[in-house]
């Protein structure tokens, strides 16, 4: 089985067009995103890690899913989640900054600070809501996002911590 972090990625010129969400390469012409069959958004709370980590470390490399983690983060902190994953899977563990098409066999993390949507199956982030950060709910915006734009190529999976496991990452 070939290594995971060998295998091609899109063009580095390649970014998506903001008023249509299709990717477009450097020539400027638009390309259908890379197709990567099922997307499984998986949601925690803040106290996420360790189920996280479990699900990655029992996962194998080369599903064909691309797995989207998005967890209830401190918004004034910064966040290592991303690092602290990638000793648990060969998977490229990617923290989501901008827009990027979702690709098959690799994880993606959401940064603390932001929601996340995707569209046209490109992961975009948008600014936190203004509401206290009780009431934000990342996880609900994700997994709306995710069953309006794939429909039955999503799957939805929540985990939850013990209670006295519960804090902010």
């Amino acid at each position: 089985m070939a290594d995971p972090k060998s295998r091609s990625k899109p063009p580095p010129t390649a970014s998506a067009n903001p008023q249509t969400g299709k990717l477009r390469t450097g020539e400027g012409a638009p390309v259908a995103p890379p197709s990567c069959g099922l997307i499984v958004g998986v949601g925690a709370s803040a106290g996420g890690l360790e189920a996280f980590s479990e699900l990655l470390k029992n996962l194998p490399t080369d599903t064909g899913m691309a797995f989207v983690l998005v967890q209830h983060l401190d918004p004034r902190h910064g966040s290592v989640l991303a690092e602290l994953l990638e000793s648990w899977t060969r998977m490229p563990v990617i923290q989501v900054h901008g827009d990027i098409p979702v690709q098959h066999d690799q994880v993606y993390v959401i940064p603390p600070n932001a929601t996340m949507v995707i569209a046209n199956r490109i992961l975009k982030l948008n600014p936190p809501s203004e509401s206290p950060s009780h009431q934000r709910r990342p996880v609900d915006i994700f997994f709306k996002a995710l069953a309006e734009d794939v429909h039955s190529d999503a799957i939805g999976i929540v985990l939850s911590a013990p209670p006295q496991t519960e804090r902010l990452v």
